[in-house]
């Protein structure tokens, strides 16, 4: 009778023995991809999820995880000195902020890469325009500090225009003619490039210089030249100097009683006024009286310019 319970025994053992090989507590598989699942019994699919490790990071923590599907995860990294963010491979919804890296819901294997680069040497070159006026350069000036600099530092830029201009903005790239883009309309800005590039300060003309030229027929009773606000009227006091008449006024003024209008300037004018000198004749009248045969001078002799009158 104990020999054959014994037997019995043994028989069960190895039976049982035997379903524990075909069906094992833990396992690890891998699906098509070679991503890895880990299976626990009863409980749900271990999912992995890796964060690359690139040139330009270093991960901080635990690396790679395994989550049941739908969880959170979160990586800390950080960036490498001399390197810089250039963007993330990561599934949809991915959240990335100070150092840290957050999927919510995470229901497939993934793997996210944030994207870095080495930090560029920018070099900022300045130029000055004037939205086509034709002055270049002489519409103000700018300075950089420094002109050389690694991405992320900050220069100065400092803009004055010269007279009868005013500062508009800066561009990078093209002139604000041209559709270049704006950075900053301060005359002092500060400034961070990403790359290389062209700054330029632009400058509009707000006035301009009115010049009235000297001239022998004419007394200028006010000042040689004027500052002209663009789309505004000035004037000039003149008076025709004796034995002199004016003969003609640019095509932008007009002359009324010794003021001289200007209107209409875009630009620096220069305004010339014609003159002639008149003649000048000398008169002698002689008066007879016929009844009494007489003859007399009034006056003995008269003299004046063209064109004037003179009383007998």
């Amino acid at each position: 009778m104990t020999v054959v319970l014994f037997a019995v025994l043994l028989a069960v053992c190895a039976a049982v023995s035997a379903g524990c090989g075909a069906y094992p507590l833990i396992q690890r598989v891998s699906n098509a991809v070679g991503i890895e699942r880990r299976h626990t019994g009863s409980d749900p699919d271990m999912i992995k999820v890796l964060l690359a490790e690139t040139d330009g990071i270093t991960v901080d923590s635990e690396n790679p995880v395994y989550v049941p599907g739908g969880s959170d995860v979160t990586f800390e990294y950080t960036l490498k000195e001399g390197y810089t963010f250039d963007g993330i491979i990561a599934p949809e919804g991915a959240e990335i902020s100070d150092g840290k890296i957050k999927l919510t819901g995470v229901r497939y294997p993934s793997t996210v890469i944030i994207e870095s680069r080495p930090l560029r040497t920018c070099k900022i070159e300045t130029a000055v325009s004037d939205y086509g006026d034709g002055t270049g350069g002489a519409a103000g000036a700018v300075i950089c500090t420094p002109t050389v600099l690694t991405e992320g530092e900050e220069a100065v830029l400092i803009a004055e225009p010269a007279k009868y201009f005013s500062f508009v903005s800066y561009t990078a790239g093209k002139p604000a003619s041209e559709g270049g883009e704006v950075i900053s309309e301060s005359k002092i800005f500060n400034y961070r490039p990403s790359d290389s590039v062209t700054v330029y300060a632009n400058f509009l003309r707000t006035s301009a210089p009115v010049t009235l030229l000297p001239n022998d027929g004419i007394l200028n009773k006010s000042v040689p030249v004027i500052d002209l606000p663009l789309g505004k009227s000035g004037f000039f006091v003149i008076e025709e100097k004796e034995g002199f008449e004016i003969t003609s006024i640019p095509d932008n003024t007009t002359l009324d009683r010794g003021l001289l209008t200007v209107t209409g300037v875009t630009g620096p004018t220069v305004l010339e006024i014609g003159t002639r000198m008149l003649a000048k004749y000398s008169l002698d009248v002689t008066l007879t009286d016929k009844n009494a045969g007489t003859v007399e001078r009034s006056p003995a002799q008269s003299s004046g310019w063209e064109g004037t009158e003179v009383m007998l």
